[in-house]
This record gives structure tokens, sequence and C-alpha cells, in this order.
């Protein structure tokens, strides 16, 4: 297989990836926000460019990776990644 074919396989896969990372984080954050929700945090109300926002706060945790993937450890990588944990859905 020569390199421009790679290439095209290359980026295929990686916009499947993309497509499925946009619809999986949809559903997983509103499945925090009802989570949040049901376990009676309270909603906050605002208004934003004229479209109103209601915002339900509740605990979650980050984990982001870049080019050193553990801290204080020689494990390096060329990806970057970013880990949302909810606190409530799981």
């Amino acid at each position: 297989m020569n390199r421009r074919n790679q290439r095209k396989i290359d980026l295929k896969v990686r916009d499947c990836i993309s497509v499925l990372h946009e619809k999986r984080q949809e559903e997983n954050l509103k499945k925090h926000v009802d989570a949040c929700r049901e376990a009676g945090y309270e909603s906050f109300m605002y208004e934003y460019k004229g479209e109103t926002i209601i915002v339900t706060p509740g605990p979650g945790s980050m984990d982001g990776c870049g080019i050193k993937r553990a801290y204080n450890h020689q494990i390096t990588g060329t990806e970057t990644a970013l880990i949302v944990q909810s606190g409530i859905a799981g």
C-alpha cells in the first residue's frame, strides 16, 4: 500500500472517531445533567447572546494527558486526551 492510500485510510478513521466522540460526549453530558437534577442539585439560569441557558453543576473530575502521560514518569506519547468522570452518573 502506498503512502497516499494509507493517509486516506488514516483520515477516514480519524473522521469516524471524531464523529463518534461528538455523539458520545453529548450523550454523556445529558446523562450527567439528568443525574444531577435527579439528585437535587440547584439549577442556575442565565441569558447568553439572547438565549436562555440552564446550568446544573454537579461533582466531577478531569484528567488530561498530553506529551507526558503520567505525572513524574517517563511515559510519553504524541496523542492527547481529556478524561472527564461524572461523580454521579459514573
